[in-house]
């Protein structure tokens, strides 16, 4: 059996009747929608903008920054701060997320 297909199917499992950001989905969702678009983290010296600033535009592995990840998370989103996230590039912000999902299934 593959590993990656068993791991698929949990995650898939657990997903039922949710949606990712994309869809209508739940409450926690439709939140996180309205804050990834709002003027607090995407509007000029927004969150965003400040983390990329602070970082230098660079992920931890020396690679250009493009997105910005939460490496704390705190209760309500809209109480994230500077401190809460970092400058990650594609590659390292899609390893972080994939890595926290194993961990959140298979209960690591």
């Amino acid at each position: 059996v593959d590993p990656g297909a068993l791991l698929m199917a949990k995650v898939d499992r657990k997903k039922k009747g949710r949606t990712g950001l994309g869809g209508r989905g739940n409450a926690r969702s439709r939140e996180l929608q309205r804050f990834y678009k709002s003027a607090k983290w995407r509007g000029r010296g927004g969150i965003r903008d400040r983390v990329l600033t602070r970082d230098h535009n660079r992920c931890h592995c020396g690679e250009r920054a493009t997105e910005v990840a939460h490496v704390f998370y705190r209760e309500s989103i809209w109480d994230t701060r500077v401190e809460d996230c970092v400058a990650s590039c594609g590659a390292c912000n899609l390893a972080e997320k994939s890595e926290r999902i194993t961990r959140r299934v298979l209960g690591a």
